[in-house]
């Protein structure tokens, strides 16, 4: 797993709309809490990570538009090495946005 720390960038995407994104790491990449796994439709085997996140969207409204902070969670598989973005869980929420599909992920170096 490659060390990954604020200021890394994720390149994730296409979603199921066709769009990429760019997600920018605010702290570093750590095994998530059993909590996701338990909520989350996770194939067996794959590993959870969890990561503080921060990009621009226009979907959000209110004092913080234009940004959206989140702990992005992302499953990766061992034999392979391909990591997805599987959720979204926003500050202060009890909502955890699951993806419909894994979104494919790769980090530029």
């Amino acid at each position: 797993v490659v060390e990954i720390l604020p200021g890394d960038i994720f390149l994730c995407g296409p979603d199921k709309n066709g769009i990429h994104h760019v997600v920018l790491a605010r702290g570093e990449l750590t095994k998530a809490g059993d909590v996701y796994r338990n909520l989350l439709d996770v194939e067996p085997g794959m590993e959870l990570l969890a990561c503080e996140t921060v990009e621009s969207t226009q979907g959000s409204v209110g004092e913080k538009t234009w940004w959206y902070t989140t702990t992005t969670i992302f499953q990766r598989n061992p034999y392979n090495g391909d990591v997805s973005l599987v959720a979204d869980h926003p500050p202060e929420s009890d909502v955890i946005a699951a993806a419909m599909e894994p979104v494919p992920m790769k980090i530029l170096l």
